[in-house]
């Protein structure tokens, strides 16, 4: 049952002292209903010849129908028949149904193994990408639909050669070059890549499609013309030339490009003589696909017999619980074939913040790192005569443009004046600030109101990171020609402007060389954080050049390349990586090869303090290099330590294993350790410890765990294996230290004359179960007559009154005043369930934390509500269950999937909340709680705990709260 006029506010909040937000008013009526499967349902089901009855000959899926169709009105979206990857359906629903009442009508259905509500998965997209939303114009929207659908005109069109630049500067990073300069390439080996799409008329991309051409085949799941409001039409071809879908061409050229002699820059890719195989999953008009499409498409590129699929997209999912890729993943795997997954662009998120489907089991997820130089520069010229570097995919023509500053500002109002004051000039140049808005949305204003050049520029004080002092990366964008240059450089054209309103800039030189970045090398900060929450796996796996990467782009505008950066461009690198490998060892397994991409990695420091290693939750294993892997002859497995918790690694050795794959020979391997940065949830980013924040990113710190091996030196000889065991010994932190929820992590190291070997591992130094997961401090805060309280966490206040005093064990809240509960809280970890309840304040429940009753001396009497609890909790009546945040701000029923981050400074809000009594043909009906004495009662399921086992869920009743008055 669900209370539905419960509403959760955000707010950040220090630790020791903040003023409590004013609570948003809504609307008696404006009630949240529990949410509808709007989406559809994924249902696995049983392939088992024991289901059959002698004369039912019909296939479990229509039996399945049978059932399916006597509860629920719905039409079918897939039919997996694959019985070796994945046997179900997926269906959407033509009624409004609970997520709740769905599952209960599927799971009665003998056939069904499991079910899931569709997902939307985002289409991938560069780190910095164009942003439309503050350009709400007709002419944005204008502007944004001739981004999303522009097509060449021209078919076989003559690309531009520039020469000069570092463009090969990833594979020198990764020693691709040496393998290349060996003659291996990635001959015989067929890459799939699940994505947007691929422009193969590209000349650098093989310039056909079908047999004998780079493009040897694939498919489309999707038409270019798909909305989302039709079934999708199918086809053989995954050409796709929008520039929305531009982002399969640019992966599909990291992998295997090769331009011709004389034509672009002279870049190949990683694995040049390899095939690929594309499999197009979402279409030109819309911003998403769905789960079910994108597993159609991995089953297709698996029954394609590929030996590795690349897939760079996916969501932000903190667990790996419930999903419908776990079953496809370890189905695709045991076939053979290799998974590479890029790990996503949510490092602004910190911590476990990790994206699916590259959270599981066996899947390569793959993180960021920096190319050494923005690979492609020019030399401008200004009016006083100094030059200056810019980075563009193609140099600028223009001999002299006269300078207009916009500044800093990205709203709807500063891009109208100054595009009132440059009036669509074609002799003006733009120059914008970078850092409080991002790159893209000044492209986007400079583009909706009718700005041709732009030059952007980090301005320091807005961002003091060294990445800001670096040149952005740019996005194609073919109505307005942008440029970009250093902060250092910006700074000085705008200077320069101020000084004589009459300077000019010109550029009229083609000539091209690279620009090294001081970001170079080490981890993008856009890239995401590890592990997920129930888990704990290490993840990312490993990294790979991903920001500043310049490759192929549809044919068009923006003449066939573009420099992007993202997890997106670092998963094909691997994919290419893993290709070459396979190319000379055939025979070895998907975990075997993993293991030697993964334990011959470098690991790479943290990019702000160069003393520490970067934590493994971030650069997984380190910067893959393939020449390692194939050069070494030495497999070390596993190739990643998982710790778990405190409970888990304090109790049992890791073994290691390493094997000599020469024929002749010993090597002798000095073992040791090396810690890496040490990283907490908390505080992250600011909500606990204001003063901890760090503009330029997660924290991390030179704590490091303490190991001690069996042995400290290994002789392993031609054709052996020999092992050892590394022990973790319990890192002593202080009670503050453990309540920022951290995680430890480092490399168990190999060292021989020639070879070195790394074993990333991480972990909670804590024990999951032993710790809260509500924050118990104290807190201090001031009411809106400047009084100030103090109270344990959690508590309960009125959240409209003037005197926001903490209810320590009875308090009573006129709804005629418009005074109305709230409950103030932390939650330090993540959560696979979450959920808050209106039980009687005569409950007899036992919880582990206590708001308190009234005191005995103070003559309180029950006030009974009148009304017979409908629903239960943990086997006490409830009046009902209040939707969590997820519910206010999620496309997809979330009541029944884990939960993502800690909630930090949350407040429910309960007015006018309403009892859950039944849905009717037409929706929910509700009924409100009448006067009366009530509790709030939290939940909470913590990492690896049982849903059906009461006691190991974390619990918080709260104080008597007594509703009078109207407007409950």
């Amino acid at each position: 049952m669900l209370l539905s006029a419960l509403v959760l506010l955000a707010s950040a909040a220090a630790v020791n002292s903040a003023t409590l937000p004013d609570i948003p008013l809504i609307k008696p009526g404006d009630l949240i209903a529990k949410e509808t499967a709007q989406g559809g349902f994924i249902v696995q089901l049983k392939n088992d010849a024991s289901l059959t009855k002698r004369l039912d000959r019909r296939s479990p899926h229509e039996r399945f129908h049978k059932r399916a169709s006597l509860g629920l009105d719905y039409k079918v979206r897939n039919e997996f028949t694959n019985d070796k990857l994945f046997y179900g359906v997926s269906i959407q629903l033509s009624q409004n149904k609970t997520t709740d009442e769905v599952q209960s009508i599927l799971s009665d259905i003998p056939e069904v193994k499991a079910i899931w509500p569709i997902r939307q998965v985002s289409k991938p997209s560069p780190a910095i990408a164009p942003d439309f939303s503050a350009f709400a114009s007709e002419n944005a929207n204008t502007v944004m639909a001739s981004y999303g659908n522009w097509t060449p005109t021209d078919d076989s069109p003559v690309l531009p050669y520039i020469k000069g630049a570092n463009v090969q500067s990833t594979h020198k990073m990764a020693d691709v070059d040496k393998l290349h300069d060996m003659g291996v390439k990635g001959k015989g080996i067929k890459i799939g890549v699940v994505d947007t799409g691929v422009d193969y008329r590209h000349p650098s991309l093989g310039g056909g499609f079908g047999p004998g051409f780079k493009i040897a085949g694939g498919y489309s799941l999707v038409d270019d013309a798909w909305y989302g409001q039709r079934d999708p039409i199918e086809s053989p071809d995954p050409l796709s030339t929008c520039s929305s879908n531009a982002h399969g061409s640019h992966t599909s050229g990291i992998i295997g490009m090769q331009d011709p002699v004389d034509t672009g820059f002279g870049i190949s890719g990683v694995a040049p003589e390899a095939t690929l195989y594309m499999y197009k999953v979402f279409s030109c008009m819309t911003s998403s696909t769905a789960d079910d499409i994108v597993m159609k498409g991995m089953i297709k590129a698996a029954e394609d017999g590929v030996d590795v699929i690349s897939m760079s997209l996916g969501f932000t999912s903190y667990f790996v619980a419930n999903s419908p890729y776990t079953d496809l993943i370890k189905a695709i795997i045991d076939q053979g074939i290799g998974l590479v997954v890029s790990n996503g662009n949510d490092g602004d998120l910190g911590l476990y913040a990790e994206s699916s489907p590259a959270d599981g089991e066996g899947v390569i997820a793959v993180g960021s790192v920096t190319n050494d130089v923005f690979p492609v520069v020019y030399t401008g010229k200004d009016s006083t005569g100094s030059s200056f570097e810019y980075g563009s995919v193609w140099p600028l023509d223009a001999p002299e443009l006269k300078v207009y500053h916009h500044g800093s500002e990205c709203t709807y109002a500063a891009w109208q004046a100054t595009g009132a004051a440059v009036a669509k000039s074609n002799t003006t140049i733009v120059v914008a600030e970078i850092g409080s808005c991002a790159l893209g949305t000044q492209m986007s204003g400079a583009s909706a109101f009718g700005i041709q050049y732009l030059l952007a520029y980090n301005l320091e004080s807005l961002d003091p990171s060294p990445f800001a002092e670096d040149i952005e990366t740019q996005i194609p964008f073919p109505s307005v020609a942008t440029i970009v240059v250093n902060s250092t450089a910006g700074a000085q054209i705008v200077k320069n402007l101020q000084a004589d309103s009459s300077y000019k800039l010109s550029f009229t030189s083609p000539a091209a060389t690279s620009m090294e970045l001081l970001t170079g090398g080490m981890m993008s900060n856009f890239s995401s954080f590890g592990p997920s929450w129930d888990t704990l796996l290490v993840k990312p796996s490993l990294s790979a050049p991903g920001g500043k990467i310049l490759s192929t782009w549809p044919l068009g505008p923006s003449a066939g390349y573009a420099i992007i950066s993202g997890t997106s461009m670092a998963a094909p690198f691997v994919a290419g990586c893993y290709a070459l490998v396979k190319s000379q060892y055939p025979d070895l397994s998907v975990a075997e090869i993993g293991s030697l991409l993964q334990s011959t990695a470098t690991p790479m420091s943290y990019v702000y303090d160069k003393s520490i290693l970067s934590s493994v939750a971030h650069q997984g294993a380190g910067i893959v290099n393939p020449y390692k892997a194939i050069t070494y002859g030495t497999l070390v497995t596993p190739s990643q330590v998982s710790l778990g918790d405190l409970d888990d690694y304090t109790r049992n050795p890791y073994t290691i294993s390493i094997t000599n794959k020469a024929t002749s020979g010993k090597k002798v391997f000095q073992i040791t350790h090396q810690g890496a940065g040490y990283v907490e949830v908390f505080p992250y980013p600011d909500l606990l410890d204001p003063n901890s924040w760090n503009q330029l990113g997660q924290p991390q710190y030179s704590t490091y765990a303490t190991a001690r091996f069996s042995q400290t030196r290994i002789t392993v000889h031609a054709g052996e294996t020999l092992e050892f065991r590394a022990y973790i010994a319990k890192t002593v932190l202080t009670e503050d230290q453990i309540a920022k929820t951290p995680l430890i992590s480092g490399f168990f190291q190999l060292t021989s004359d020639e070879e070195t070997h790394t074993i990333p591992y991480l972990g909670t130094p804590y024990s999951r179960q032993d710790e809260s997961a509500f924050d118990t401090s104290v807190f201090s805060y001031e009411d809106a007559d400047g009084v100030t309280y103090s109270a344990a966490q959690p508590f309960v206040y009125c959240g409209t009154c003037l005197s926001r005093a903490p209810n320590t064990g009875y308090a009573e809240y006129n709804g005629t005043d418009w005074y109305f509960p709230t409950v103030w809280f932390n939650i330090r970890t993540g959560f696979q369930h979450f959920q808050t309840n209106i039980v009687p304040a005569n409950t007899t429940f036992k919880p582990t934390h206590h708001g308190g009753s009234p005191a005995k001396s103070s003559g309180y009497k029950y006030m009974d509500p009148g009304i017979t609890p409908h629903d239960t909790w943990m086997g006490m009546p409830s009046y009902g269950w209040i939707p969590d945040k997820t519910q206010y701000n999620n496309y997809a029923p979330r009541e029944d999937t884990p939960f993502s981050f800690p909630y930090q400074s949350y407040s429910p809000f309960l007015w006018g909340a309403a009892w859950y009594h039944t849905i009717g043909p037409d929706g929910n009906t509700f009924e409100y709680l009448p006067n009366g004495d009530y509790r709030f009662l939290m939940s909470i399921l913590k990492p690896g705990s049982d849903y059906d086992d009461w006691s190991q869920w974390e619990t918080y009743l709260g104080p008597v709260m007594r509703l009078v008055g109207d407007n409950f």
